[in-house]
């Protein structure tokens, strides 16, 4: 079995919450988190995890064997392969496919490449045409080069979303920007698909509505390959801090690595614990 590098962008880096606050000192603040908010950002960034996690997969699946026909986007895509430009088209259709997830996606992913994925030098841009998931559309660039090994052997990788724009069917825009760090930590040599760990570090911008926001980590984000036999792929750990125009301190904790949906989310001086899609 191939080892397939899933390319963390920090799922949920953009879990948005809107709260009300009375005017009093932050120790006295009530707080409710907005369902809905947290959803939409949630959703969001999982969606470009997902676009970036089986693009990579599904790239190094067709130039290992092009008659490879058992994608994670489901059994009707079709690849068109410009091999003098080195451009990768995974094409889903209008009417859709629907993934070995379960969720039913369209469009285009265009993938422009430089070099063997995973090997150091090599850049992959994935362009997004006309795409959608579950009827959200998603559109943006992503990118990553695999830049080389740092002095403790691991592969570190440059990530970037630009110009990610999300679309709720109902209106709502979740924009993204992000520049993240991935380190391949444990797993790189073994043809074991789950022994994998990757850290991230990094920063993003994120609007929701036109509200903007940023974060950065204060833990490096952790992930376990473990985790996807489960259907598992949120981080397993670290924190980010968000910082929204109203000053109030915003803190995503992880946990303690165990593989679960599950966050606690700090605002001021409160904890929220919250269950992910």
């Amino acid at each position: 079995m191939k080892k397939h590098l899933i390319l963390p962008i920090a799922s949920l880096t953009a879990v948005m919450l809107a709260f009300t606050a009375c005017d009093r000192s932050e120790e006295e603040i009530l707080t409710e988190p907005d369902p809905t908010s947290a959803k939409t950002s949630a959703e969001a960034t999982k969606t470009f995890d997902d676009v970036a996690m089986m693009t990579e997969e599904a790239t190094v699946e067709y130039m290992d064997n092009p008659d490879y026909d058992t994608y994670t986007f489901g059994p009707c895509v079709t690849v068109l392969h410009d091999s003098i430009n080195t451009i990768l088209t995974f094409d889903l259709g209008t009417t859709g496919c629907v993934g070995l997830d379960g969720h039913m996606r369209k469009g285009k992913i265009i993938v422009d490449y430089n070099g063997v994925p995973r090997e150091p030098g090599c850049t992959l841009s994935i362009t997004l045409e006309d795409f959608s998931v579950d009827g959200y559309s998603v559109s943006g660039t992503l990118t990553y080069q695999a830049v080389d090994y740092n002095t403790s052997g691991d592969l570190e990788i440059a990530y970037a979303v630009d110009n990610g724009i999300y679309t709720e069917p109902d209106g709502d825009v979740v924009t993204f920007e992000c520049e993240r760090t991935v380190t391949w930590t444990e797993g790189a040599g073994s043809e074991d698909l789950y022994d994998d760990v990757f850290t991230t570090n990094g920063a993003f911008t994120a609007t929701l509505n036109g509200d903007a926001y940023s974060g950065a980590t204060v833990n490096d984000i952790v992930f376990k390959s473990a985790c996807w036999a489960d259907g598992i792929y949120y981080p397993v750990s670290g924190t980010w801090q968000l910082n929204f125009p109203d000053g109030i301190n915003r803190v995503i904790d992880y946990g303690n690595g165990d593989c679960d949906k599950t966050v606690v989310i700090t605002v001021g001086l409160r904890d929220y614990t919250y269950q992910l899609p």
